[in-house]
């Protein structure tokens, strides 16, 4: 019995390891977005509506029209990039 009851505590601590280390990284990436998801909303809405005029927008054109977004808040945040995966959103 102590060693089944051993090996039941060992499987609890790895599995709160788990836990853990997930939802540090939601919280890492929540931390690092810069637009909310209402504002990404907004972005990709400008983008598919651009497309469908047959006039998809460059990454340039998205950068500008994420920090024109990001420049109605209230709170000055850092401008977006063209730059790289993801990062109007990081």
């Amino acid at each position: 019995m102590v060693g089944g009851a051993l090996s039941e505590r060992v499987k609890l601590q790895e599995r709160r390891r788990v836990d853990n280390t997930i939802m540090q990284h939601a919280i890492d990436e929540y931390l690092r977005r810069k637009l909310t998801h209402a504002e990404e909303r907004v972005l990709v809405d400008w983008i598919l509506e651009s497309s469908d005029r047959a006039l998809p927008p460059s990454l340039a054109n998205i950068a500008v029209h994420a920090n024109r977004i990001l420049g109605g808040r209230e709170v000055p945040v850092e401008p977006a990039s063209c730059y790289g995966k993801g990062s109007f959103t990081q």
